[in-house]
């Protein structure tokens, strides 16, 4: 910013004082270089201003356990440093240094969500604008769909989603904008651009229901997503769902838990669910598939809910999300997703035995 100043009064000045020369030597020898070195300064006055454009702030949110792959927030700060005209990061370790005594998920996604909004404040205070803001988020999906939850309410000029993508020469890209345009129904083009990832049943996701489950858990309904390349998502989250156990026949952890406080814990089966899978392949990380993919999902969501109320009579429905997607899934939802629909929360530590840090 103060750069870009520095050169729009510079070349302001040179340009300025270049006119009289020009006029005055347009019939001599010296016309070309006058021209040329005005048509200089104008380019450095228009650099001048492409620097001191409102570029908008990056936020970089690491919610990360541990030291693990603190590269990416390496990448992260560095990419929303180039891109914008300020920047800030809410880190984890930064917050609460003692990780045993972490407060519960709520309380941390709350103080991170008011630590941005007091940021952003500042921004807004000073010389760059917070009316356009870049979310890079880094954490657990339990984690980041709570953090949607808490932006509802939340007013930007544009809100924007970066991710990582592999596809894209591993660099951060722009996959969501977190506007109201998600939450319209799909058309033929959102429709193509889904099709070739998602499986046929998943394009019409119907309400498939579970024998032996007890009319006490009639209203209960699973929205079940996966659009990562694990094959076996769907299926486990499908078996908790039918039972409400989270601990296999086999004593394997399936990763989801009812209760933090006690992980091992069963909890309420769902009569019915509902599936949205990919072929297998994840999705490519384009604004181009996750926009429409939003929308799929919500509308998949309601119709489910619309049509499982008519079969319960009018009887209120209760749904559960079990999500394995990238992370922009986990915030688009938090965010235009009904208050009512419960996160059913998974971990990896618990599936590989650990202890686990919910």
């Amino acid at each position: 910013m103060g750069f870009g100043t520095l050169l729009i009064t510079i070349g302001g000045a040179v340009s300025l004082g270049m006119v009289p020369n020009i006029v005055e030597a347009v019939a001599g020898p010296w016309v070309v270089a006058f021209v040329g070195i005005f048509v200089l300064s104008v380019i450095v006055v228009f650099a001048g201003w492409w620097m001191r454009r409102d570029r908008g702030v990056g936020v970089v949110v690491w919610l990360m356990p541990g030291t693990g792959s603190l590269h990416r927030l390496t990448d992260s700060i560095a990419d929303a440093t180039a891109r914008h005209g300020a920047f800030f990061a809410i880190q984890r370790d930064r917050l609460w240094p003692d990780h045993r005594r972490l407060p519960a998920l709520r309380d941390r996604v709350d103080v991170a969500h008011w630590q941005i909004q007091d940021r952003l404040h500042d921004c807004a205070s000073g010389p760059v604008s917070s009316t356009h803001v870049s979310l890079y988020v880094h954490a657990r999906l339990p984690e980041t769909f709570a953090l949607g939850r808490r932006m509802i309410s939340d007013s930007y000029g544009q809100l924007d989603v970066m991710h990582f993508a592999h596809q894209a020469g591993n660099s951060f890209v722009k996959v969501l904008e977190l506007d109201n345009r998600l939450t319209r129904p799909t058309d033929a083009a959102d429709r193509r651009a889904i099709e070739p990832w998602l499986t046929p049943a998943s394009m019409r996701a119907e309400i498939q229901q579970h024998d032996g489950v007890a009319e006490d858990y009639q209203h209960r309904l699973m929205l079940i997503v996966n659009l990562t390349r694990n094959a076996n998502a769907v299926a486990t989250a499908r078996e908790v769902a039918r039972t409400g156990e989270v601990v296999a026949p086999d004593g394997s952890h399936t990763g989801y838990y009812f209760d933090a406080a006690d992980p091992r814990a069963p909890g309420p089966p769902c009569k019915a669910y509902v599936e949205i899978e990919t072929k297998g392949e994840g999705i490519p990380d384009t604004a181009q598939v996750y926009e429409p993919m939003v929308r799929h999902i919500l509308e998949r969501w309601r119709e489910a809910c619309r049509v499982r109320r008519q079969e319960l009579g009018g009887r209120p429905v209760q749904v559960v999300l079990a999500l394995s997607a990238p992370a922009p899934f986990a915030l688009a939802l938090g965010r235009f997703i009904e208050q009512s629909v419960i996160m059913l929360p998974h971990s990896m530590e618990l599936v590989r035995g650990e202890e686990p840090t919910l």
